[in-house]
Formats: structure tokens, sequence, C-alpha cells
């Protein structure tokens, strides 16, 4: 079964726990936190909100996953940056490839529940694109092309670009 969004109008049914009691221990729930961001002073994720997602299969984790459980639960919110903890455990550990997706899924214990804080983060360009930065190639003739090796074929670059 894959994952699944918990609406947000239900995120109290499975009081006092925030998560199904899974039979399957291949399965765990993900409080998923967007729209906020960490307070600097006190290290506290403040602002945004949250949603469930429910029935996550650690045989079917990846950052990608991840990513796409972020926009479904949100919508398309630009460069992120991922942590996630346990409950109870105040260790905050950064996601940002697949390998720490499964150390994440290896650290789940019987709660089956993990947090996952998102923050998004605003990317500043420091230098604008000049289209005079822009290679001035000439178009190469495949036919021109074939039968050269790299060395060849890298001087009539350099000497399109010149």
């Amino acid at each position: 079964m894959p994952w699944s969004l918990r609406e947000s109008s239900c995120n109290n049914a499975y009081l006092p726990a925030e998560c199904p009691n899974y039979t399957n221990w291949d399965l765990f729930t993900i409080k998923i936190h967007g729209g906020g961001e960490f307070n600097a002073s006190s290290g506290a994720y403040v602002g945004g909100t949250y949603r469930y997602v429910d029935n996550c299969d650690v045989d079917e984790m990846s950052f990608l996953e991840v990513a796409t459980m972020l926009e479904d639960a949100f919508g398309h919110v630009g460069y992120c940056e991922f942590s996630y903890k346990l409950p109870n455990i105040d260790v905050l550990s950064s996601i940002s490839t697949d390998k720490d997706v499964l150390i994440m899924c290896t650290k789940l214990d019987l709660c089956r529940l993990v947090y996952v804080y998102v923050v998004t983060v605003n990317v500043e360009y420091t230098q604008e694109f000049q289209p005079s930065q822009q290679a001035n190639l000439e178009y190469l003739d495949i036919l021109k092309v074939d039968g050269l090796d790299d060395e060849e074929i890298n001087v009539m670059l350099l000497e399109n670009l010149a």
C-alpha cells in the first residue's frame, strides 16, 4: 500500500497517539512541518503548519519520496532544506540524500513516527546572466565531426569560440 496524506481534519484521528498502531513493522508515519523556520536563539521550529503522511514504507523511502510528500502536502515551495527528529529525542539530523533517509528509517522506534521539518531557503543569484556571456558557437556539421578524435573536435570547438 502506498503512503497517504492524511486530511488535516483527521489530524487527531489516532489520539492519544499521532499515528496508527501499525502491525507491519515496515510502515510508519511522517509528521511533516512546512512553512516555518528555526528560531536562531531557541532552535525551535516556529510558524508554518504540519500534515501527517501515513503508511510510509521503509523499503520504498528515498529523498525524492520525502520531497514528493512535501509537494503533495503544501504545494510547490521552492528550494528547501530538510531535517528530522524522532519523538522524545532532541537530536535534529539533516536530510539531503537517499542515504540520510535510509538512516532515518533505521532509527524508527516502537512509536513508528518521525518528525520532518522543512525550511524554504531563499536563493539569491550573485550575477545576472548576460547574453554576451553566451558562447558564440557556430553550427558544427555532424558529418564534419564524424571520424575525428576528441582532440581534433576540441580544436574545432576552440576555433569556433574565438
